[in-house]
């Protein structure tokens, strides 16, 4: 279309004219191109931003006072807290406020107060729960509870027992299998 509409003023010309202009028409082309594909990008980059903007985390997605949290330091050095205004968490990490872990999405970091540092606040899951309890008890470990459910046959729905006086670890094991409408 962009040819037919500039070349019809081309009449009879040399042939370095008609090359000359050819390469005109072409350079054209390709710089009207070249500039929709840019207009095409930026509106595209304007439009993600715009639609990004309106994107919040729900409620639940956000760490709230009183909210059990692990504070994953790194794959060896886990803690969990329950978020209170006033209170620090201290490590060797530096010293981290609760009012900082206030409001951010879980799996946010926080930054120290005193040192270059930052911790990712974590939302708890057996898992989780299993590596930052201390061991006052003994702790049945993930693989042991993956076995024992498994003997159990343990499915959605069912209703379990369970007189376990320790941790806990065992009975996150049991619910996440019977969840979500069994019974512990």
């Amino acid at each position: 279309k962009f040819y037919e509409k500039n070349c019809k003023s081309i009449y009879i010309m040399s042939s370095s004219d008609v090359e000359n202009a050819v390469q005109s028409v072409v350079e054209n082309a390709l710089q009207t191109e070249v500039e929709n594909d840019a207009e095409g990008a930026v509106e595209e980059v304007v439009e993600k931003q715009e639609i990004s903007s309106r994107i919040k985390p729900r409620k639940e997605h956000l760490v709230e006072e009183g909210d059990l949290v692990v504070l994953y330091k790194s794959f060896f050095e886990m803690s969990f807290a329950y978020v209170k205004r006033g209170c620090i968490y201290d490590s060797r990490f530096g010293h981290f406020t609760h009012e900082t872990m206030i409001g951010i999405p879980y799996g946010g970091r926080i930054f120290s107060k005193n040192l270059p540092f930052y911790i990712h606040v974590l939302r708890p899951t057996p898992e989780l729960w299993n590596k930052v309890l201390p061991n006052q008890t003994q702790i049945v470990q993930e693989a042991d509870q993956n076995l024992i459910v498994s003997r159990l046959n343990l499915l959605p729905g069912d209703i379990v027992v369970e007189s376990g006086t320790g941790s806990g670890a065992m009975s996150t094991a049991i619910h996440r299998s019977i969840s979500p409408n069994g019974r512990l």
